[in-house]
């Protein structure tokens, strides 16, 4: 497929999707990131693609690998499949498959259960917000291309949206869908901070009365560490770091003890305040390469022998995220003015942090 564009290899990659589906005779539908941004932007997105089918995933995906090759992963338990490295498309990064599921949590902060339901209002109504519970089906959005008008009219008529999910995006409002969305999966608070800092929108009033009903609550504390490291690089993805650290301190980050030591390893936030403060006149590009290495380094220093990492390990993760030498130099000047070593809880980490500063 040399030469065709991004645009063109998604439409191709669902038009296979689309024939594999009629074969099976199973329905599916676009949902998800990609419809959203459809409708926000008024353009073809060009993020990953959802897929929800009535019937099974697994067999889908099995037939479009068939058809199109690359890696195909099948996660069982959640009745989804993944399909990347496709080299007939090689711009598009990865499809992911579902069949339409119902999810029930046992407790706060635990993985659901999931079974498939046949039918797709359960499937939406188990989503994080209104704006994220869209369903196009895929043969009239293959139908819209084809027609090349433009006009988005067409679809608007044809989108499944029981929960308003259109309002909410002319309103630019997030919405949860139901009272204890934020306890049965407490990471849904971090999207929200990622969601805001992206798409620039505000909170429902029910949302953040939610909000702060889970705050007082402290639900993050029913998450694993690991979760909330990885939910945290996620969010250090999206946009200004300081803006989202604001977000992050108004769903409760900062309100438990345990979550903040754990994750940061560091005895305080106000290191992690006085670090943005630091970093504060840099472009946010380089502020947020700097929070993805801060996480990382606490990370790194808190595996095996909780050993701080070697200034080796430093300076390569520093180039991979793309960090200059200038910016660099103001972060080690941070390191080394706010003596984070003094306060760390690795006991080889002042030696590294020492050698990581001096240059």
């Amino acid at each position: 497929m040399r030469g065709l564009t991004l645009l063109q290899q998604q439409e191709e990659l669902l038009e296979a999707v689309y024939r594999c589906s009629q074969e099976l005779s199973s329905e599916c539908y676009l949902v998800g990131g990609f419809v959203r941004d459809l409708f926000l932007f008024e353009k073809l997105p060009e993020g990953d693609i959802d897929i929800v089918t009535l019937g099974s995933s697994e067999g889908l995906s099995a037939l479009l690998h068939q058809r199109v090759g690359g890696q195909r992963e099948v996660f069982r338990p959640f009745l989804t499949s993944k399909l990347s490295s496709m080299k007939r498309y090689p711009l598009v990064d990865e499809i992911d498959l579902a069949t339409a599921r119902r999810e029930q949590y046992e407790e706060a902060g635990v993985l659901p259960k999931v079974e498939a339901v046949g039918d797709l209002l359960p499937d939406l109504a188990r989503r994080d917000f209104s704006i994220n519970a869209l369903a196009l089906p895929l043969g009239a959005f293959l139908k819209f291309l084809g027609a090349e008008t433009g006009d988005l009219s067409v679809l608007r008529q044809a989108v499944m949206d029981p929960h308003h999910g259109l309002q909410h995006l002319s309103r630019q409002e997030l919405h949860v869908l139901h009272d204890e969305s934020f306890f049965d999966d407490p990471t849904r608070l971090f999207r929200l901070c990622r969601y805001e800092t992206r798409l620039d929108f505000r909170r429902s009033p029910q949302t953040e009365r939610l909000v702060q009903r889970a705050r007082e609550a402290k639900v993050l504390r029913h998450l694993s560490l690991e979760r909330i490291h990885n939910e945290l690089k996620k969010c250090f993805l999206e946009g200004d770091p300081l803006l989202l650290l604001e977000r992050l301190f108004s769903i409760g980050f900062g309100d438990s003890d345990e979550v903040v030591e754990g994750v940061l390893q560091l005895p305080s936030l106000e290191q992690w305040r006085l670090l943005g403060e630091f970093l504060r006149p840099l472009p946010s590009s380089a502020r947020n390469g700097f929070f993805q290495f801060f996480l990382w380094f606490c990370e790194e220093g808190g595996r095996g022998s909780r050993t701080a990492p070697a200034r080796e390990l430093c300076i390569s993760q520093l180039q991979r995220l793309g960090v200059g030498k200038k910016a660099s130099h103001r972060y080690r000047r941070f390191l080394a003015i706010h003596s984070l070593d003094g306060a760390s809880p690795f006991p080889e980490v002042g030696a590294a942090y020492s050698e990581f500063v001096r240059e």
